[in-house]
């Protein structure tokens, strides 16, 4: 998971908890629920955060 939902068969680049849940399942055969899945990651430090849209006519980081 550290390397990255892509890196593990996702198209997104960003983590959402149905893609951790599905890659958890698909690697180690056990089911989560979201709540189970979140205090799972919780405890071992992660934590969710909200991707936010960027404006337009914000300065680019190049």
């Amino acid at each position: 998971m550290v390397a990255g939902p892509v890196e593990c068969g996702f198209e997104s680049g960003m983590w959402t908890a149905p893609m951790v849940i599905a890659h958890v399942h698909r690697k180690f055969d056990i089911e989560y629920k979201r709540g189970g899945m979140e205090g799972l990651l919780r405890r071992m430090g992660f934590s969710w955060r909200k991707a936010r849209p960027r404006h337009p006519k914000a300065a680019s980081e190049e």
